[in-house]
């Protein structure tokens, strides 16, 4: 989830399993986001 982004657009905030992460924008090009869904029932 991007929770914020900076006023010129970097860094931006990213909450990933509840924690708070700051990246650059060219770094954030590089993430990969996998959804699973809940396999537990």
């Amino acid at each position: 989830e991007i929770v914020r982004v900076a006023p010129l657009g970097d860094p931006m905030e990213l909450k990933i399993k509840g924690y708070l992460l700051s990246v650059r924008k060219e770094d954030a090009k590089h993430i990969t986001v996998e959804i699973h869904e809940d396999q537990s029932g």
